[in-house]
């Protein structure tokens, strides 16, 4: 039974002539569903190559584990899963126009976000972390972000655009020694802690 209270939220990002880039975003109920680890399925069609990396830190940047697993390779314990659809666009270079992310607990869907970007304003060619992450932290907006956490945010003033992008790397190739069993689970929260806070 879906016990999730409908939240919709309408984001409109900021451009230059009017709002051209919309999102709708229905968060997850912290309340009904303390999700702790999260499955991402793989979608060979989606067309944003660093969409999964930015996803993968938005999710660390709420506390909440992932993996990621070809869909016929979901193993049965992932209680939740995050499916995505991305698409490009052309206009002098290639900008991402449409993104839908959902999860899904139980065989329904518990949450969802929609990016949808329509117009002629700059904002278009923008990182797909700062289009995205104002959805995943509206998306997970019922699991508050640990202060040192929230410099990783696209639209967050607190790391440069340089140290965020190395903290990104660092994450990630700590969450794939852990899922490798290179390093166990306390490990790799020991060394999180230490990358998000700068030390």
């Amino acid at each position: 039974m879906r016990l999730l209270t409908t939240t919709a939220a309408a984001i409109c990002f900021a451009i230059l002539t009017g709002c051209a880039s919309t999102a709708v975003v229905e968060p997850v109920d912290a309340k009904a569903h303390q999700i702790e680890r999260v499955c991402i399925v793989k979608n060979p069609k989606a067309e944003v190559a660093d969409l999964v990396e930015v996803l993968r830190v938005g999710f660390t940047r709420h506390n909440i584990r992932t993996a990621t697993y070809e869909k016929s390779q979901l193993p049965t314990s992932c209680d939740y899963t995050l499916t995505y659809i991305a698409r490009q666009e052309w206009d002098f270079a290639t900008f991402m126009s449409y993104a839908q992310l959902q999860i899904h607990h139980g065989g329904s869907v518990i949450a969802s976000a929609e990016y949808n970007h329509s117009g002629f304003d700059t904002e278009k060619w923008s990182r797909t972390a700062t289009k995205i992450d104002p959805l995943v932290d509206e998306l997970l907006a019922g699991f508050p972000m640990p202060p040192t956490s929230a410099g990783l945010s696209g639209t967050g003033p607190a790391r440069p655009l340089d140290q965020t992008n190395d903290v990104y790397t660092q994450l990630l190739k700590l969450d794939e020694l852990r899922q490798k069993g290179v390093i166990t689970q306390q490990e790799f929260d020991e060394e999180k802690k230490k990358v998000l806070s700068g030390n």
